[in-house]
């Protein structure tokens, strides 16, 4: 089970480290290169699209405390060769995540897929998960790492995969209150333009639900883009109607193709 206590509606998980989290830069927002902990410049624009390791690394975090304990450590994804360590924001163990994880069922180590050309294709909703059973698991080698804790719910729009369980609102509703309720967060991908913290933009995104309120009927979650990247701050706390959240996860037509839903 999680290391961190269990938090019932009305108080979301404990988010001092958490709330923290912002993924690497790409570049700087002026297109200069950015600088990773040991000073050193680089431009990648693959970092741009590390939102999967960063609600990884959340999540991750109430199992294992990795995300500011994990060494320090250099990291190259064959654009950059970058050194990251656990002081805030908090990337070595996302850049793990990211480019060195690697849980049985991967061909090849990190969370992120890469295209032909090797530029980033994202986190597969599928990877996401078994990176999450693996590392929770304490990377496991045994046959149930795969089904240690985390299920993958897909979203429900007509015409993507069928789901490996179908969903209502008060099923997610249900799912993010009982892993909250045992101390461990829901990861939900969602369309960005939906999200208060983002401008009126469609792209795929991961977040990390931590708490919900019933009274107030709101979900509340952490956003690791940070502002550079497309969020209107740097961490922090965010919250979201619950039906909204719901809706642009499971229902919206933007995800098709086998995306959005959640990881729970």
């Amino acid at each position: 089970m999680p290391m961190y206590n269990v938090a019932p509606s009305g108080n979301p998980l404990g988010y001092q480290i958490t709330s923290g989290i912002v993924e690497p830069l790409g570049s700087m927002p002026d297109g200069s290169p950015a600088k990773d902990d040991a000073g050193h410049s680089y431009n990648d624009a693959n970092y741009w699209g590390y939102c999967g390791p960063g609600s990884s690394s959340v999540a991750l975090w109430y199992w294992n405390h990795f995300a500011n304990s994990y060494p320090a450590g250099s990291y190259n994804d064959g654009v950059a060769n970058t050194y990251w360590t656990s002081n805030a924001p908090y990337r070595s163990y996302l850049m793990y995540l990211a480019q060195q994880v690697n849980p049985p069922s991967y061909k090849t180590p990190g969370e992120i897929t890469y295209k032909s050309d090797g530029s980033n294709d994202g986190v597969y909703p599928t990877d996401l998960r078994d990176a999450l059973n693996f590392e929770a698991s304490g990377r496991s080698t045994n046959t149930s790492w795969s089904t240690f804790f985390y299920l993958l719910v897909k979203n429900n729009d007509v015409g993507s995969p069928a789901s490996q369980e179908a969903s209502d609102e008060q099923t997610f509703h249900d799912d993010v209150a009982s892993d909250i309720g045992l101390g461990a967060p829901v990861v939900v991908e969602a369309d960005t333009y939906y999200l208060p913290e983002w401008p009126y933009t469609h792209i795929l995104h991961w977040i990390t639900v931590i708490g919900y309120d019933d009274n107030a009927k709101t979900y509340t979650y952490t956003d690791t883009c940070g502002k550079a990247c497309g969020s209107s701050q740097d961490g922090g706390l965010n919250t979201i109607d619950q039906h909204r959240l719901f809706s642009l996860a499971m229902n919206d037509q933007f995800m098709g193709n086998g995306n959005g839903g959640y990881i729970w």
